[in-house]
Formats: C-alpha cells, sequence, structure tokens
C-alpha cells in the first residue's frame, strides 16, 4: 500500500505517455555461493543443537543452565555475524556505485526506489526495536547491580546483538546501492559472506521465535532482571529483534539476487 501511495502522482501523470516495451528478464547468477551455504548450514546446525541443549536443560528444570546456554549461543552468533559483516563490508568496495536519477520517469527505477524507501523504513523500525531490547536489558542488569559471572555473559550478550545489528544495517545500506561490473562478475566479491548472513539471520530469527519467550520465563532470568522490567523488556521489544531478523534476511536476500543479478532488456 506504501509503493502504490507513493506512486500514485508519478502514474498519473505518466501512465498516459509510458509505454513498456519488453519485461525485463532477471538472470540469477547461483555460482560463488557454496562456500556460503555450507557455511551457512554449519552455523545452522549449531543454532539447532544449541536449542536441543536449551530445551533439555529446561525439560529438566536447570533453568539456569538453559539460560546460559542461551545467553553464550547469542553471544557466539553474534561475534560470528559481526565478522562476517566486516568482512562483507571489506569485499563489497569492489563493486561499482549506481547512481539513481530521482526525476527519472522510468517505471521499473521508481518501483525498486519505492521498493528500496520500504525497506530501509521498515529495517530501521527492526532495529530500533534491537537496540532498545539491548538497550533496556544493560540498564536492567545496572539497576540490579548484581556482579556475577551470569550478569557478564547477559552484558556481552546484549552488547555483541547492538554491535552486530548496526554493522548489518550499515551493510545492508550500503551494498544495496551497488552493483557487480561486468569485469567482476564472475568474481561476485562478498557474495558468499551475503549468502551466509542470509542463513545467520534466518537462524538468530528461528531462536529468538523458539527461545526468546521461553527464556524469559526463566525464573534465573526473571529474579535476576527483576519481574517488571522483564516483563516490560520482552513484552515491548522482543517482537521487534524477530521481526528484525526476519527483515534483515528478506533485505540481504534482495541484495544477493539485485546486486549480482545479470539483467537483460
Amino acid at each position: 500500500m506504501f509503493i502504490v501511495w507513493h506512486n500514485i502522482e508519478r502514474v498519473q501523470d505518466h501512465q498516459l505517455t509510458h509505454r513498456v516495451h519488453k519485461k525485463s528478464t532477471i538472470r540469477i547468477n547461483c555460482s560463488k555461493t557454496i562456500f556460503g551455504l555450507f557455511a551457512g548450514f554449519g552455523f545452522l546446525a549449531g543454532t539447532f543443537i544449541s536449542m536441543a541443549l536449551f530445551y533439555g536443560f529446561s525439560g529438566t528444570g536447570k533453568y539456569y543452565d538453559a539460560a546460559q546456554v542461551y545467553n553464550i549461543t547469542d553471544i557466539v552468533q553474534h561475534c560470528i555475524g559481526i565478522v562476517a559483516c566486516v568482512f562483507a563490508l571489506w569485499r563489497v568496495r569492489l563493486l561499482n556505485y549506481i547512481h539513481r536519477d530521482p526525476n527519472s520517469h522510468d517505471p521499473h527505477h521508481a518501483a525498486h526506489a519505492n521498493q528500496e524507501l520500504l525497506d530501509m523504513i521498515l529495517l530501521a523500525i527492526g532495529l530500533i526495536g534491537e537496540l532498545m531490547f539491548s538497550i533496556s536489558g544493560l540498564m536492567g542488569i545496572c539497576t540490579t547491580k548484581m556482579w556475577q559471572s551470569f550478569a557478564s555473559t547477559l552484558i556481552a550478550a546484549h552488547v555483541s546483538r547492538i554491535v552486530q545489528a548496526v554493522f548489518q544495517c550499515c551493510l545492508i545500506c550500503i551494498a544495496s546501492k551497488l552493483k557487480v561490473s561486468s569485469k567482476r562478475k564472475h568474481e561476485a566479491p562478498g557474495k558468499q559472506t551475503i549468502t551466509f548472513l542470509i542463513i545467520v539471520n534466518i537462524a538468530i530469527f528461528i531462536m529468538n521465535l523458539f527461545e526468546s519467550d521461553k527464556v524469559g520465563t526463566s525464573e534465573a532470568v526473571v529474579n535476576f532482571y527483576g519481574k517488571e522490567n522483564w516483563v516490560f523488556l520482552v513484552r515491548t521489544f522482543s517482537p521487534l529483534t524477530i521481526f528484525f531478523r526476519f527483515h534483515s534476511s528478506v533485505c540481504l536476500a534482495e541484495i544477493w539476487k539485485s546486486t549480482y543479478a545479470t539483467k537483460q532488456h
């Protein structure tokens, strides 16, 4: 609906004068993705193993151990994500910047620009939720003043979430403006890492979807933060963190498709 609303004026002005002569064909090149796929599947397998351990500890009443498994997995996942994002940013520097004329009346460019704008708005909403979730968690830890190993794990988890989310948003914003050149289309710099990051976000999305509420009901976590602080944290921002991971995977998939695609008219 947003895209339709944003295009109303443009369509009214040009629908009688513009004619699309030929439908565009997009060829998606799946080369240069094998390593990223295998690394991503390994990451996904590790996530499922962690989830099995989490449910195993929860089922036997070892809620503290379950919470520790969740937090350690969270730290490892986001640290790997940080490294992948930094490496991807270093690789995509070899791509070309696409300059799009904002006054262009090409409907294909207009549709792409509107879709990109909508993606950035949704990404910003998810990022705000991710940041507020982690910042609120850090504030809750500082309020309790219970400095122990569990607190250190929670602090590391929240900080790694913040850093990874910021780096990933920077990568998405930059890579969405780039296009592989004909000279480097066989090399496809950054494509392996983008492929890996898509699966990373899917894995984190799955873990947050099935575990975030359950770890929130853990007595160890609730007692640590305080019931009121934790209810506010989970009910307000947890859905946005799940949405952020889902939408990030969509944005990265769009980058994978459009940045490295060969388009013919």
